[in-house]
């Protein structure tokens, strides 16, 4: 079964993350502070959108 059109895998989120699969895996399981992530059709998909907007909710400004 193909991954939805404009959606990506937990695979692709992972490298986009620069985590493992594992780890997505284990957040997902945690509940852990993670990207927004869909379940269609038993498949785990991510929107690189979403990926980015995580990504940026959690950027870090060291100016005092």
């Amino acid at each position: 079964m193909k991954t939805p059109v404009g959606m990506i895998d937990s695979k692709a989120a992972a490298e986009m993350l620069g985590i493992t699969d594992q780890t997505l895996r284990q957040w997902r399981s945690l509940q852990c502070d993670q990207p927004v992530y869909h379940k269609l059709n038993g498949r785990i998909c991510y929107r690189p959108r979403d990926i980015d907007a995580w990504i940026a909710n959690h950027a870090v400004s060291h100016l005092r």
